[in-house]
């Protein structure tokens, strides 16, 4: 005769609570990955603008370039920042109510 086969439990479903916070989060960074594109993409715009308008030297117009696009840059992280930090709140104060 065969030894009784050994029982195994399945692990136990995934809590959907999870999942809804993993996709909020994919979009976050998804939204603040775009926004970053974009706005360094209308900084560097308008400081070539500024830049060509208004100097002459390479020098001035790259740093111009450069402070421009890094306000763009500047602006998204404050922003994403600013929303991760909502998104920690919401999930430590998920975890306290359970």
């Amino acid at each position: 005769s065969l030894p009784p086969s050994p029982t195994v439990t399945p692990p136990p479903p995934p809590r959907a609570m999870s999942t809804t916070n993993e996709f909020a989060l994919a979009e976050k960074w998804d939204a603040a990955i775009e926004n970053g594109l974009k706005r360094m993409g209308y900084g560097l715009l308008a400081g070539s603008a500024v830049a060509l308008l208004l100097f002459r030297s390479p020098a001035t117009r790259s740093a111009v370039l450069g402070f421009s696009a890094g306000s763009g840059f500047g602006y998204t992280y404050f922003e994403a920042k600013r929303e991760f930090e909502a998104v920690t709140a919401a999930r430590a104060g998920s975890s306290t109510e359970q």
